[in-house]
């Protein structure tokens, strides 16, 4: 998630965290993007388009959904492919029943926006980890991503290029999203919305809350390496022409 667009999320969960309960509507799972991996479709704990629509905002279809189990309003498929990010669909993928009417329209504009008529898109644009659940559901959390599974794969993707990868369980999993908060915690973004909000009367614990719940930071990566034990690096080195770059 893009620092402007973190925080206009965490902006409307501050009004909305004071004016109702913790059942409004970001306080509510997400449904996942998905990923073709060895073969195998899986939940995606990361939402590389997003990273796409950073640089290319002008590309997001202006169509709107009232679905609070789906804010950023599509569902894409990608796939790692000789070591590349694709992204192989997009639309709404008739996850929620309000969003079936109008699903048609929003994969035939963000297709049409993507040209994904011409082939899969190569994401050279994002650089993150990959999180991918699977196996046994160990704890449901109704917000965000904040559910636990009992195994998860984790991708290191720089500039659409697989350049790494770990299996965790799921105290390997916690362990790892707790070193995350830490580094964004010592980021000067996270210090300087934090300094803002304490200014505006939030306590520390409230801070907490909010970023912990409503920011993306376990797909980050930052400058300080918080690589997971079991990492290894991918040996590829060749990527074809970029398809995020103008």
């Amino acid at each position: 998630m893009d620092r402007s667009l973190s925080q206009c999320v965490l902006l409307i969960a501050i009004c909305l965290h004071w004016q109702f309960t913790v059942s409004s509507a970001f306080a509510t799972a997400q449904f996942p993007d998905k990923i073709i991996h060895e073969g195998e479709e899986h939940m995606l704990h990361t939402n590389p388009l997003e990273a796409y629509f950073q640089a290319h905002p002008r590309s997001r279809p202006n169509v709107r959904f009232t679905s609070s189990a789906l804010w950023r309003g599509y569902v894409a498929t990608f796939e790692i492919v000789d070591g590349m990010l694709l992204l192989r669909d997009v639309g709404s993928d008739g996850y929620v029943e309000e969003l079936d009417a109008r699903g048609g329209i929003l994969r035939t504009r963000l297709r049409g926006h993507l040209d994904l008529d011409a082939g899969p898109l190569v994401l050279d644009c994002f650089t993150g980890w990959l999180i991918i659940p699977h196996g046994k559901l160990v704890e449901y959390v109704h917000m965000g991503y904040g559910s636990t599974y009992s195994d998860y794969i984790l991708l290191r993707i720089e500039e659409g290029r697989l350049t790494g990868r770990t299996e965790l369980d799921h105290e390997g999993f916690r362990q790892f999203r707790t070193a995350q908060y830490q580094a964004f915690m010592r980021t000067g973004e996270y210090r300087e919305f934090a300094e803002w909000l304490r200014e505006r009367g939030r306590s520390d614990e409230h801070i907490t809350y909010l970023v912990s719940n409503f920011e993306n930071y376990a797909s980050r990566i930052f400058e300080e390496d918080v690589s997971p034990a079991g990492y290894t690096e991918d040996d590829r080195d060749q990527l074809p022409q970029p398809a995020c770059t103008p």
